[in-house]
């Protein structure tokens, strides 16, 4: 059976990601980078963190990072994304997106309601503006997103009841 858990993350993690958030499919990916600005290897290593935070706490984090928004409304686009992929258990609605759209030099952290008291706007706020985009004004994409899923995997596992 491991194996074949292999084989699978292996095509899933190969896979082209969609632009738009329409084509992406219900987390098969947690990490969706149409703008080829990280390395298979980072994606992968994103991806790892991602789902030891869920196979420890349950809650589902997603990154999706794309060249531009044409034009879109960051805020809009990225609660459609969430809707999209299904993030969050259900019946706990504990999901989480990082959206980067590098020409606009934005991001957003979406929360699913059953983590807002915890990853709180103003939380959300201070892992963008404190941790994740002092690193991508650098260039640094990988490492703002590594800095950001750490932050909030601490914040989460924090969280009493996130488990069933």
């Amino acid at each position: 059976m491991v194996p074949v858990i292999i084989v699978l993350l292996a095509i899933i993690g190969c896979r082209k990601p969609a632009e738009y958030a329409g084509t992406f499919s219900r987390l098969d990916n947690r990490v969706i980078d149409s703008s080829n600005v990280l390395s298979t290897e980072q994606k992968d290593h994103l991806f790892q963190m991602i789902q030891v935070i869920e196979d420890s706490t349950g809650a589902q984090i997603a990154v999706v990072v794309i060249q531009s928004l044409k034009g879109r409304d960051l805020n809009k686009y990225s609660l459609q994304v969430a809707e999209h992929l299904s993030l969050g258990r259900y019946g706990y609605n504990d999901g989480v997106l990082l959206t980067i759209a590098l020409e606009e030099g934005k991001a957003r952290i979406e929360v699913g309601t059953g983590l807002e008291k915890t990853l709180s706007d103003e939380t959300s706020a201070r892992i963008l503006n404190g941790i994740m985009i002092p690193e991508f004004q650098e260039g640094k994409v990988f490492i703002g997103l590594r800095n950001g899923i750490l932050q909030i995997g601490e914040i989460v596992h924090r969280h009493d009841g996130s488990r069933p």
